[in-house]
């Protein structure tokens, strides 16, 4: 096998487990449009770096994001048990952590660094999707980045926020540390 069959090899099945994540949600609304959105996002989204200074170093590489959002995943499924919630809360935290990092390299995925407001972009898609599910899933996508997004106020305050955005917030931001060694 040569190098980029070997590459492909490797995303494909990182995408596996992503896709493995996404039919755990038994909501069928909610499973379409993760499911769809996984797949109508560019490659390039999934198999750039999460950052070349934040995040874990097997996050710097081919297939980076992917592995952070699998992190971010298995973070969230966590975080939520910390509190009293109804399953759709569940799958939409679930939802929320497959995508939100889902147009990192932009619309196309061609973009060199990460853009800046991904997270916009990436509810944006969600809201053209038009659904119920879609519009719950895009709430908590653009809100991911907390207080560090510096454009528009797209996170509330704290007294403000739903447990749904906290829990995404801090499992992409516990994910991003170097000292946590999270297994996917």
């Amino acid at each position: 096998m040569n190098p980029a069959e070997q590459a492909l090899k490797e995303f494909y099945s990182w995408k596996d487990k992503l896709h493995f994540e996404a039919r755990t949600i038994t909501d069928e609304e909610i499973r379409v449009v993760t499911e769809t959105l996984i797949e109508e996002t560019p490659i390039e989204n999934w198999t750039g770096r999460a950052s070349e200074k934040y995040h874990p170093q097997d996050e710097r590489g081919w297939c980076g994001n992917l592995i952070h959002t699998l992190r971010v995943v298995k973070i969230g499924r966590l975080l939520i048990q910390c509190v009293e919630h109804s399953r759709n809360q569940e799958e939409i935290c679930v939802a929320g952590c497959i995508l939100h990092d889902s147009f990192r390299y932009g619309l196309t995925g061609r973009s060199e660094w990460s853009v800046k407001d991904h997270a916009g972009v990436a509810a944006t898609a969600l809201e053209l999707m038009n659904t119920e599910a879609s519009k719950a899933i895009a709430e908590v996508v653009k809100t991911h980045m907390g207080q560090f997004w510096k454009g528009d106020p797209y996170f509330p305050k704290l007294e403000d926020a739903g447990a749904i955005n906290l829990f995404i917030v801090q499992a992409d931001f516990i994910a991003s540390q170097q000292f946590v060694i999270v297994e996917v």
